[in-house]
Order: structure tokens, then C-alpha cells, then sequence
């Protein structure tokens, strides 16, 4: 099935196309047309009907013969629609957000990391999660769209977060490993009732765009905890207001959504962790999506500025080989 990275501008296609979104609007000269985003699996895409006849919208998640020539708009490619047709042979489940990786494989894999938390407090709390949330870990998106936005995003993120929390916090002196291997792993448990997959469309759920995933892990950690019993002592109380704290800190400052500053070495771990995590999936996923050059297009969440392609430096290492 042809994707739209190798389709060529100035040519036409017909591509089976998923339905994100669409906007019925009208030219300067009152002419109506659809503003249509589209997606084939892989790659989003603008496209514009400009010959639509005013009558049907097309349903978000719907699968349509997009027949378009493909335009190019200010670096990025567009589509020009020249008409649009259901397609019934095909199923939205073909057209799910995924990461290619196998998501039982790295749910066991996180779960053997929590195994090996060495307070017992931090360890069983971890624990109790991944048991308790497993459906949510399994088909939590991580975003809606800047990383990691696809089915179990949330938990391929926390569980890389987690590791990279974990190896930081055993090279640095005065660092607890069980507190920052929790905190990466625990840090967006909030996502897991923040975001959701309808379809093809990672969007929030109400829950999110009301209370925001940081404030809802801090909550669900600080009831969660007491509900299977393990606050018991005062010292209890004291590992669980680190943990909160950590999740409600990891953003690393206000600015970028932050309800508190980090205030202790392992939540400035964890704030880094979970910025080099995302960083490295936002460079990944842009430079998949060019071929053979130096630099990706312009990153938004990253300085809204090209990145060096991870070919590129893949290349020069293997060249001095």
C-alpha cells in the first residue's frame, strides 16, 4: 500500500486515507470547500477540496479513496483533492497509531525493571500499578501528537524514562536509584486517564483537558497508595510526598507546564530523563521523514529549528570505521 512519504509533488495518486479531521470552509468568493487533515498509518497530511459540493462531511476515522494531486506548501506536502470515495475493504485497526515494537514485550520488561527497585515501598508501589492500570498501560497514547503519540505510548516512554532515571541515579552521588527509577516510571501515570485512541485520533479525554496528566498522577499515586495499604508509618508518608513531587515537577519549570519547581536531586533526574526521552523520539520520528540529508525539517518542540538527522551521524561514525 503506497504511503504518502513516497508519493512525489506535481503527481496524482489515489491512497486509502483515514479521516482525522474536517472543516467545512469557504473561499473569498464564497465558494465551500473541505480543510481536510488525512493520515495513511504513518504520516499525517493537509489536504484542501476545493471542488466539494457542500453536501456530506466525511466522518473523523472514516477510510476514503483520496484521489489528490500532491502540492507542496511552505516546505511540507500537501494535498490538492480531486475527489473522495468509502473504501470498505479496508479496517481503521490497519491504520492504528503504533510504534512498531512489540507492546507485551516491553510491558514484561518494565515490569521486571520494578522488580528490581530495591525499597520495598517504591518497588511494591510500582508494582501494584502496572498490575492494577495494565489495560491502560497497554493502549495509553503518550501525547496527541509531539512524542510518542501512539497505542502504549505512555508506557514505552515511561519504561526508556525509567531506565535512563535509573542508570543517571547510580553515577551520581546522592542520588537515590529506587526513588528515580519509580519517579521515571510513575512520573506520566497520569496519561494513562489524560489520553486516549479513538480510532486513528489521539486526543485527551475530559479528565485531561480539565485537571492535566500531572495533577491526575498525583492524585491517583497519593489515593492509590493508601487504598492497597502501603502508607503504614510516617516514613511512608514521607517516600510518597517525594514521589508526587516528582510528578508534579517532571515538566522542569512553569513555562512548560510544571505545577512546581524540581526540588530534589532525583526530580531534576527525572525531569532530564523524561526531556533527553522525548527529544530522541521527536529526532527520530523527523528524521524518518526525510531521506539522505543532513538535516530534518523544522521541529517545532525542539527550538522550531531543523535537527541533525540520526543517518547523518550514523554515517560519520560508520565512515571512521
Amino acid at each position: 500500500m503506497l504511503k504518502l512519504s513516497e508519493t512525489e509533488v506535481g503527481k496524482i495518486y489515489t491512497l486509502p486515507l483515514v479521516v482525522m479531521s474536517t472543516t467545512a470552509r469557504e473561499t473569498k468568493a464564497k465558494k465551500p470547500y473541505l480543510s481536510m487533515e488525512l493520515y495513511d498509518g504513518v504520516d499525517k497530511i493537509q489536504g484542501n477540496f476545493w471542488d466539494w459540493g457542500g453536501k456530506n462531511i466525511p466522518d473523523k476515522n472514516s477510510i476514503l479513496d483520496v484521489t489528490a494531486q500532491v502540492t507542496e506548501w511552505q516546505g511540507n506536502k500537501q494535498l490538492s483533492i480531486k475527489s473522495l470515495a468509502t473504501n470498505s475493504e479496508l479496517h481503521i485497526s490497519e491504520f492504528t497509531p503504533s510504534s512498531g515494537t512489540d507492546i507485551a514485550t516491553v510491558y514484561k520488561a518494565a515490569y521486571v525493571l520494578a522488580t528490581e527497585i530495591p525499597d520495598d515501598f517504591f518497588r511494591m508501589l510500582c508494582l501494584a500499578a502496572l498490575e492494577e492500570l495494565q489495560s491502560a498501560w497497554i493502549s495509553a497514547p503518550g501525547a496527541k501528537t509531539i512524542h510518542h503519540a501512539y497505542t502504549a505510548g505512555t508506557l514505552i516512554h515511561s519504561f526508556s524514562v525509567a531506565k535512563l532515571a535509573k542508570a543517571m541515579a547510580q553515577l551520581i552521588p546522592g542520588a537515590d536509584e529506587s526513588i528515580a527509577t519509580a519517579g521515571g516510571l510513575l512520573h506520566d501515570i497520569g496519561k494513562l486517564f489524560g489520553y486516549k485512541i479513538d480510532g486513528v485520533v489521539c486526543e485527551m479525554t475530559e479528565e485531561g483537558i480539565l485537571y492535566d496528566h500531572l495533577f491526575i498522577g498525583a492524585e491517583f499515586i497519593g489515593n492509590f497508595a493508601n487504598n492497597i495499604g502501603l502508607i503504614n508509618t510516617e516514613l511512608d508518608e514521607r517516600k510518597l510526598e517525594i514521589l508526587r513531587h516528582i510528578i508534579l515537577s517532571h515538566h522542569g519549570s512553569r513555562e512548560a507546564g510544571a505545577v512546581t519547581l524540581p526540588a530534589c536531586l532525583e526530580a531534576h533526574i527525572v525531569f532530564h530523563a523524561d526531556s533527553v526521552d522525548a527529544a530522541a523520539e521527536i529526532i527520530r520520528d523527523a528524521s524518518s521523514k526525510v531521506s539522505k540529508t543532513k538535516l530534518t525539517d523544522r521541529v517545532w518542540a525542539l527550538g522550531n529549528q531543523p535537527q541533525i538527522t540520526t543517518d547523518y551521524v550514523a554515517a560519520i561514525m560508520q565512515a571512521g570505521k
